[in-house]
């Protein structure tokens, strides 16, 4: 799992399931696929993740954007 901010969208055959979160941490949204990533943050983690494990599906949690 990845708990980060968003993904993007070129790695949405890698990622399994994704969820936001609210910020007061209780409202979850599902989402079917990944976002647009603002600050690339976590589409560097998630690549980073898929280098070292390409075969690997990535749940992902956008806890922050």
């Amino acid at each position: 799992g990845l708990l980060d901010s968003q993904l993007s969208h070129e790695l949405a055959p890698q990622v399994t399931e994704a969820r936001s979160f609210d910020s007061d941490g209780t409202v979850v949204v599902k989402r079917n696929t990944s976002s647009e990533d603002c600050s690339g943050h976590g589409t560097t983690l998630a690549r980073v993740i898929l280098e070292h494990a390409p075969r690997a599906k990535i749940a992902h949690a956008q806890v922050f954007s």
